[in-house]
């Protein structure tokens, strides 16, 4: 049943073409604004912010998404963020895995059967994914000092651009996680995803050793996936 235009404002929905830009509004009302009790405002107020640009309400934005509950709301927040590129990046990092509760915590119970790289379900990763290939040196420089969270949602963000750029800058950092973190299934299973990236010797053969010696069942759906779309990708 299609929504009616109040259900649509009550989640935050805006037209973006019928907003009309006030260049003289002060940034700091525009700030406030995105913490609004009325969910439209706050798109609105994320909207304007990204159409005029105003990269010192990158770290508001931040703020605003961490407490948003509203679909188009994160959206337009989200959207923002993704418009400030490499400007945004940085600020966004620390915040990989800790906004809302939808990263994977353990292993999936059932294998992921499309050809595609899945999304990553942390809404950060997501935004950084969008900004694509500069958010991949970012992550590299911080990767020493990110948390286990951090860096399980890193992974995500690493094997999703390189799978779609075919760029191979992050190989060496993911095969190092995965040389030093053998004991921890999860960040195994997400980096055994990750090399569905590369068509490289060396990711291929840690592929089918997994395949000939690993008895966990999530590894073998992973890696199965993996060498079949290195292989497709030949």
């Amino acid at each position: 049943m299609k929504s009616s235009v109040s259900d649509l404002q009550s989640r935050g929905y805006v037209d973006e073409s019928k907003i009309i830009i006030d260049k003289n509004t002060d940034i700091i009302f525009l700030g406030n604004k995105l913490f609004s009790e009325i969910p439209t405002d706050r798109t609105e107020a994320a909207m304007i912010i990204k159409m005029r640009n105003i990269e010192k309400l990158i770290p508001k934005l931040i703020e605003a998404l961490k407490i948003e509950k509203k679909l188009y709301c994160k959206i337009a927040i989200s959207d923002a963020l993704v418009s400030f590129r490499e400007k945004s990046v940085e600020f966004l990092i620390p915040y990989l895995g800790s906004i809302g509760k939808n990263q994977h915590h353990n292993l999936p119970s059932k294998p992921f059967k499309k050809d595609s790289y899945p999304l990553p379900r942390d809404i950060v990763a997501r935004i950084l994914v969008k900004n694509g290939i500069i958010a991949v040196p970012k992550i590299i420089e911080q990767i020493e000092t990110l948390s286990r969270t951090q860096i399980l949602e890193s992974i995500d963000v690493l094997g999703h651009i390189s799978f779609y750029t075919k760029d191979e800058t992050a190989l060496p950092v993911l095969l190092e996680l995965y040389n030093n973190n053998k004991e921890d299934k999860v960040m195994i299973w997400k980096l055994l995803r990750s090399f569905s990236a590369f068509s490289n010797e060396e990711v291929t053969l840690i592929l089918n050793k997994v395949k000939n010696v690993s008895t966990n069942k999530v590894f073998l759906w992973e890696v199965e996936r993996s060498l079949g779309l290195i292989e497709k990708r030949k």
